[in-house]
């Protein structure tokens, strides 16, 4: 299991310039600082960390590189914010030729209107959406 979580360091040293408009309106608020997952999560022996400093769950990481070393080709994603960290997220792994399974309904988004919209095309055929209920 990977836990990728966005994070701007804890003196904000892996914060953007002022032109990105997706990250610096939430500086004032004082989150994202830590990388560290939330209470509660089922965290086993062997699940992996990555601290984002983007909305992508790539970018500045070796998340990459570790799913290569251990010869994943298909991810099963899920996540906040759909708009955000999910579309960088589905962008770049389709790019980097993954296989990706996206759960709808372990996604959110504040903007539904544009989740739905996401949804509706496959992230513009780049996803096979499935459901996590059974």
């Amino acid at each position: 299991m990977l836990f990728p979580n966005f994070s701007l360091g804890e003196g904000y040293e892996h914060a953007p310039p002022a032109s990105n408009r997706q990250i610096t309106p939430y500086l004032p608020s004082g989150r994202f600082r830590t990388g560290l997952p939330v209470a509660g999560l089922a965290v086993e022996t062997g699940d992996l960390f990555y601290a984002c400093p983007r909305a992508s769950v790539f970018h500045c990481t070796s998340l990459d590189a570790d799913l290569r070393t251990r010869g994943v080709n298909t991810l099963v994603m899920a996540g906040i914010s759909t708009t955000g960290v999910v579309l960088s997220s589905v962008a770049w792994a389709c790019d980097a030729d993954y296989d990706l399974r996206l759960v709808e309904d372990c996604c959110y988004d504040p903007d539904q209107d544009a989740h739905e919209a996401l949804f509706r095309s496959g992230f513009g055929g780049r996803v096979q959406v499935v459901s996590g209920v059974r």
